[in-house]
């Protein structure tokens, strides 16, 4: 798939991307070539208008891929308004989720140095809504999560988040950065973690509180690999 260019990220909650939702909730439409189609009497729904639709589409999308996502999104939306109905609709779905993977990559961007478990998630969340679109950015999108998921890992770690933990480095290691030294660290502190959490479901085991436990022991499977030790024992005690 083509790979993309990084994007310098946007002021936070202010769109890029012309035609996007305003303050008030009104929208306007792309560009003055926009407006003067869909006010010039034009037939939205002649033929030659849904052949072009397509080809703007083809054309947009080889924008996306390239990063331009500015005119991809141009593209889409005065297409959109010379034709009506579903052509008109897809056109305009599909813009609003080329804006949406540029707003998410943007975020992602800006948090990589400062903050790498919501970059992760910011990549993760563009990397959902591209797949809608193609999966176009795939590479693109991979290459940025195997990037900040080693950190993303450690700071979930230092949260105690240790679910979340676990699918940083599980990320991280099947995307090519399982040696890591961070992630070794971080496996290592699971594995601690997931032994104190097995023992603490014991505990509630012995003072009869067997929901909690429960619940501890399924932490434990969500926390380590399946053929970790914990995870066994955690699994034939819930298997009781």
């Amino acid at each position: 798939a083509p790979i993309v260019t990084d994007l310098a990220p946007a002021p936070p909650g202010v769109s890029t991307r012309p035609g996007a939702p305003s303050a008030d909730g009104g929208r306007e439409r792309v560009s003055s070539r926009s407006r003067e189609k869909s006010t010039s009497g034009g037939r939205a729904d002649d033929k030659g208008s849904v052949k072009n639709a397509g080809a703007a589409e083809n054309t947009a999308e080889a924008q996306y891929s390239k990063g331009d996502f500015a005119r991809a999104i141009e593209l889409l939306e005065d297409a959109a308004a010379t034709n009506s109905g579903a052509t008109a609709q897809r056109l305009r779905e599909k813009a609003d989720r080329y804006e949406k993977v540029q707003a998410q990559l943007q975020n992602g961007d800006s948090l990589t140095g400062s903050a790498p478990a919501q970059a992760l998630a910011a990549y993760m969340d563009a990397q959902r809504t591209d797949r809608r679109v193609g999966g176009r950015l795939a590479k693109t999108l991979e290459r940025k999560i195997a990037a900040v998921a080693p950190g993303a890992a450690e700071a979930h770690f230092g949260a105690r988040r240790y679910p979340e933990a676990r699918v940083a480095v599980d990320l991280a290691t099947r995307l090519g950065k399982g040696s890591d030294s961070r992630l070794g660290r971080v496996r290592t502190g699971l594995e601690d973690a997931a032994r104190a959490t097995f023992v603490d479901g014991q505990t509630a085991q012995r003072a009869g509180d067997l929901a909690k436990a429960r619940t501890l022991w399924i932490r434990v499977q969500k926390m380590v690999p399946d053929d970790n030790a914990y995870y066994k024992k955690a699994n034939d005690a819930l298997s009781k």
